[in-house]
């Protein structure tokens, strides 16, 4: 895939929500003729400019093939290298500091890969899907990067792993993490790619390995009150928490404190604070695990480490019948930007709530929406737990044919 002016009237177009026809309008010619424009089938024509950029409200600029700028290339690089730290701040700083439109197309491209992994690493979903809908659409990411420079390949596979692990794709985030770390492998940066490659081996179950990679991180790091250093143990407490070694996690959680201790870092106190509420809720300490969670979350800034405690908290709410408390931490996940699927499991606990109150009639509707969902998905833990809540439900009303069938379908999952 080629570079050309029409694909970026296309992406313009399709940010504006206009059809073809329209745009044709603007320039006086016809659709057809417009259309090969934006195919690159038809010559630019200098007279397109001035309606274009007007319409559009963008320079004339913006339609002349341009060089690449030094100072937009260093920008874009020191993105790539913050968003690889998990330095959201000032990635968002950067972000902002590029008030116009990029003018060259190729480093306009590298921006939206690096602008796209920003906005699923803070769930601005709206933004996300405004950019893959108009941007990506266009200047697909699969068709273009393997064709640039190597930098941009490197883009392409942070976009490419942060992508996976929003679409809930554990096999292809660890494949373009495993990439990555290749690509940088011998420069200062691949220590924290091997993070992030930790963490997707974790989401894949290869507790083994990620605790490898992350044990041999640690001689370069171990009594340093650095944030890599605090990055590397947190992970290996999260590794054994996975492998249920509980009492490791908490002698790996003692190094942070004591690192804490030299240079304090509220979210990585929240963070540990978050891996003690785990421990104390899989030893049933639910309200002891409850106020943990609550301190963590007085700390946390990472709106989806926010959400995950959150969840967590429902979870000890579940397990000891706190009803009230469940629904008040349910409405303050709604506060934040969560997926499609977090707000149909939110939907299927919401439901629970309701039926525990006697509001059997919303109760009933959002698990059974919660459930073809999960069927849909085939989620089978998911699907489980409802069938248990429903077959449950009717049997408690005395609607016995209703609770055999949702009984029979839980048996038939198993």
């Amino acid at each position: 895939m080629e570079f050309h002016i029409g694909r970026r009237i296309a992406f313009l177009r399709r940010n504006k929500k206009e059809n073809q026809e329209k745009i044709a309008n603007i320039v006086g010619i016809s659709r057809s003729h417009y259309s090969s424009l934006e195919l690159g089938k038809r010559s630019w024509q200098k007279e397109f400019e001035e309606p274009l950029s007007k319409y559009f409200s963008v320079t004339s600029n913006y339609f002349k093939v341009q060089e690449k700028s030094d100072f937009v290339k260093r920008k874009i690089n020191n993105l790539f290298i913050l968003l690889l730290k998990d330095d959201l701040l000032n990635a968002k700083k950067i972000i902002e500091s590029f008030e116009d439109p990029i003018i060259n197309m190729e480093q306009e491209f590298e921006f939206n890969l690096l602008a796209g992994t920003f906005y699923i690493r803070i769930n601005d979903f709206t933004k996300l899907s405004n950019l893959i809908d108009a941007y990506f659409f266009v200047f697909s990411p699969d068709d273009i990067a393997n064709q640039l420079s190597q930098n941009v390949q490197n883009y392409f596979h942070l976009y490419r792993a942060n992508f996976s692990a929003w679409k809930k794709n554990s096999f292809n985030q660890l494949y373009n993490w495993e990439i990555l770390v290749k690509k940088l492998e011998g420069s200062a940066l691949e220590k924290y790619a091997k993070l992030h490659l930790i963490t997707a081996l974790s989401e894949n179950e290869k507790y083994g390995s990620a605790l490898l990679e992350a044990s041999n991180l640690l001689p370069k790091v171990f009594e340093e009150a650095s944030l890599f250093s605090m990055q590397v143990l947190i992970r290996i407490s999260g590794i054994n928490i996975n492998l249920s070694q509980y009492q490791d996690s908490l002698d790996t959680l003692n190094k942070i404190e004591a690192l804490l201790e030299k240079n304090y870092i509220a979210e990585y106190k929240g963070i540990m604070l978050q891996h003690q509420g785990y421990i104390l809720f899989v030893m049933n300490n639910y309200e002891e695990a409850i106020s943990t969670y609550n301190s963590s979350l007085e700390l946390l800034e990472d709106k989806s480490r926010i959400i995950t405690v959150l969840f967590s908290m429902i979870d000890c709410c579940v397990a000891i019948k706190d009803w009230k408390n469940m629904k008040k931490y349910l409405n303050q996940l709604k506060n934040y930007p969560v997926s499609f699927h977090q707000i149909m499991v939110i939907n299927a606990l919401e439901g629970e709530v309701f039926l525990h109150e006697g509001n059997f009639k919303n109760g009933k509707k959002l698990i059974k929406m919660a459930l073809n969902y999960f069927k849909e998905n085939n989620l089978k833990s998911n699907q489980y737990h409802l069938l248990g809540q429903l077959g449950n439900y009717y049997h408690e009303t005395g609607d016995f044919k209703n609770s055999a069938n949702y009984y029979n379908q839980k048996e038939m999952l198993k």
